[in-house]
């Protein structure tokens, strides 16, 4: 009995998901986290007073190098942020097109939204960096000016979220209807995309939010981080490595 190949079965069969698209984007997930994290927590959240213009001014000044690092952190979780949405869109392309493209074209509107709101880091930095470009405000309202073009970053960054965390809601339904990636690991993103939706949402929508903040942080900070971060070192160590399930074989037997 002789064992061959049938193309036509072969070319009906799905497309095996890309284990070089999987790693790309599980790489780039981590290296994402790690400048975020440093970015946001150690730079911004270290520095910026909310409540202390002068304060916050002052820190700026005092460690504009620091400062420099973290918008260039910034810069580089946007960039990572492309290749993500490139990677993810091939690895799950074969499970869904339409919703795969869709994944992505949100996670780059969120991107764009992201990199047009770091000009307010940008002008903040230049206000305290560059004499001649402070002298345009007074000297008594330079505090303030650094403060709005900061928040101009934290708005316009908290609006992107709107749109990142929709395509997470898309991404864990893609996951999950996949086939070839753990059913929970979708659950996961999608939470985490909820997390996102009402934690920017609640800030859009609570002139009192500051009073919640907190609480908030702690029940949606954990799904935010176990669900991107599950899927990241899936991602790395068993994206695209899970072979097709088919019920046909692509072979034929002949006498």
């Amino acid at each position: 009995m002789l064992y061959t190949e049938n193309p036509a079965i072969t070319a009906a069969l799905p497309a095996a998901p890309s284990r070089s698209a999987a790693v790309t984007a599980g790489l780039g997930l981590l290296l994402m986290f790690i400048a975020a994290m440093f970015a946001n927590f150690v730079v911004i959240e270290g520095m910026v007073i909310p409540d202390d213009a002068a304060a916050t001014l002052a820190n700026l000044q005092a460690n504009e190098q620091l400062f420099r690092l973290g918008l260039a952190s910034f810069l580089l979780v946007v960039l990572l942020d492309v290749l993500v949405a490139w990677s993810l869109y091939i690895f799950l392309k074969p499970a869904d097109a339409r919703l795969s493209l869709l994944a992505a074209w949100l996670r780059l509107a969120y991107s764009a939204m992201y990199a047009a709101a770091m000009f307010g880091l940008a002008l903040a930095l230049r206000l305290v960096s560059n004499a001649d470009f402070a002298a345009i405000f007074p000297a008594e309202q330079l505090p303030s000016q650094v403060m709005l073009a900061l928040a101009f970053f934290q708005e316009g960054w908290m609006v992107g979220l709107l749109f990142f965390g929709v395509s997470l809601l898309v991404l864990g339904v893609l996951v999950f209807r996949s086939g070839y990636a753990p059913k929970i690991l979708g659950v996961l993103l999608f939470v985490a995309g909820v997390s996102y939706l009402v934690d920017s949402g609640v800030q859009l929508l609570l002139p009192n939010y500051a009073d919640f903040a907190g609480l908030l942080l702690f029940v949606l900070l954990l799904p935010m981080i176990v669900g991107e971060m599950a899927f990241c070192f899936w991602l790395l160590l068993r994206g695209g490595k899970t072979e097709q399930s088919a019920t046909v074989r692509d072979t034929t037997y002949a006498v």
